[in-house]
């Protein structure tokens, strides 16, 4: 017998008698609970718990709106009425008088990620330099931390699940819109990116549209939405991969690549030859939608700094392809010098410096462009494994959730978030493997989505799996 997937959140702290809700909803409706089986009961919770939820909720879907468009920095460039963070405080207050918080830490997810925040704490007097660290701690982790804790207090049904969706989606058209509208092309090779804020570096501009994509092909592939918001989301996507494209940035290249890989491998005969069609003809008009600097510039993906008469872009790109190896040495040679505390949180590019002088070399100052050796070199060996820790579970999870919804038609929503969801972590832990930004908010905000969406599912694998083990061992063999 299949169940439907139940969300399951128990608020009723306060000691009263809990009272079931319906799950009648028309988005939860492939979700109801199954009559003949046993079910995980939607507890209600006190009526004013529930309006710090819906008010917090409401909060929730403007931060993430302004946190993933980063309009914010387009309409106050100066920060002075600091909106995303004013946002982020309403919507964390709501959450303690909500009393969801707790969700936050009821996951292998939330553990890891609470364990690495303690670590960077409690290592912060070892720093190399401890106002630096403390700073980066303040103003990067704990603020990015604080988008996790918050956006899995808040979603407590699948229904804001989507919504939540709803509003990575609608940022991220809207940083496809703003990049053509005031984005710039460097003079040296022609990259996209912004002239300010978090998105003037083209490969995090590339890795924000790549973590966002997938969130729009969940809308224009659903079809419990408005015919019309099903083409505008569609028309966005291949205006997205050309700004992608124009980045110049080889990391979301690979990550695409990757993606599109995947998705062979899991699709359909007749869907794989339909891709090896489509992929064909954007081979064939790459020389009409890139510039010869930025086909120079992805060449060396395969040429690396081996290749012969190579322009002057292809030389900077391989530089700075030899810059990131040094930097990963810096980065190994830092960790065996401080295994245990690291250098401290943002104190690599000195402690790298520092190290370059020690050998009669000239300084880079820059940051080693890998997420897992940033941690590994600044938190050391413990921080390394809370956060490592974080992204296997986060994939584990997704990954599992995928396995457990695809091809069952009574969940069907349940495996069209899931698969979006999927596709936007495998794109965007790719495109970190070349990335420092560890601390930044994206890899929080996505652990918390994949958190909520296996809160909700987690009471009926698990339902699933012991229904399935209770059965004889032949009746099993034909499940």
């Amino acid at each position: 017998m299949l169940f439907s997937i139940s969300i399951v959140f128990q608020a009723g702290r306060s000691g009263g008698p809990a009272r079931v809700i319906s799950t009648a909803s028309p988005q939860n409706a492939s979700l109801r609970p199954s009559a003949a089986g046993p079910q995980s009961p939607l507890v209600a919770a006190p009526s004013s718990e529930n309006a710090f939820r819906n008010v917090g909720f409401f909060i929730l879907q403007i931060y993430l709106f302004f946190l993933m468009s980063r309009v914010v920095e387009f309409i106050d460039p100066q920060q002075r009425f600091h909106l995303a963070f004013i946002a982020a405080a309403l919507a964390a207050v709501a959450a303690v008088l909500g009393m969801t918080f707790p969700y936050a830490f009821d996951t292998r997810i939330g553990i890891a990620l609470a364990a690495f925040s303690a670590w960077a704490v409690f290592e912060l007097p070892f720093s190399s330099w401890r106002g630096g660290s403390f700073h980066n701690l303040m103003d990067t982790w704990l603020k990015s931390y604080l988008t996790y804790i918050i956006v899995v207090s808040l979603i407590v049904s699948f229904g804001q699940l989507r919504k939540a969706f709803t509003c990575v989606a609608l940022a991220t058209a809207v940083i496809v819109f703003l990049s053509f509208k005031m984005g710039i092309a460097a003079e040296a090779d022609d990259r996209l990116s912004f002239d300010t804020g978090m998105l003037a570096n083209s490969n995090d501009l590339a890795m924000q549209l790549i973590l966002g994509l997938p969130f729009i092909l969940y809308l224009a592939l659903d079809k419990h939405r408005a015919m019309v918001i099903r083409l505008l989301a569609g028309g966005v996507v291949p205006v997205l991969l050309y700004v992608v494209l124009r980045t110049g940035s080889r990391a979301g290249l690979i990550a695409l690549v990757g993606m599109g890989i995947m998705l062979f491998f899991r699709s359909s005969g007749q869907r794989r030859m339909g891709m090896i069609v489509l992929g064909a003809i954007l081979l064939a008009a790459t020389p009409l939608l890139l510039n010869q600097d930025l086909r120079d510039r992805y060449g060396t993906i395969l040429t690396g700094t081996s290749g012969k008469n190579m322009s002057d872009v292809s030389l900077s790109a391989a530089e700075s392809q030899e810059t990131r190896m040094e930097l990963i040495v810096h980065a190994l040679v830092l960790s065996a010098q401080n295994p245990i505390f690291g250098v401290g949180m943002g104190q690599f590019e000195p402690a790298s410096a520092t190290l370059s002088s020690t050998h009669g070399q000239a300084a880079m100052w820059h940051p080693v462009h890998s997420f897992l050796f940033l941690v590994l070199a600044e938190t050391g060996i413990p921080g390394a494994i809370f956060y490592t820790a974080a992204v296997v579970f986060c994939m584990r999870a997704v990954f599992k959730i995928s396995k457990f919804t695809r091809s069952r038609k009574d969940l069907a929503i349940a495996s069209e978030v899931s698969e979006a969801l999927l596709y936007s972590y495998v794109g965007f832990v790719i495109c970190m493997l070349f990335s420092p930004g560890a601390y930044l908010y994206q890899f929080p905000m996505l652990a918390a989505l994949v958190t909520a969406l296996y809160r909700f599912t987690r009471s009926q694998m698990r339902s699933e799996v012991g229904q399935a083990f209770s059965l004889p061992a032949t009746a099993r063999g034909f499940r």
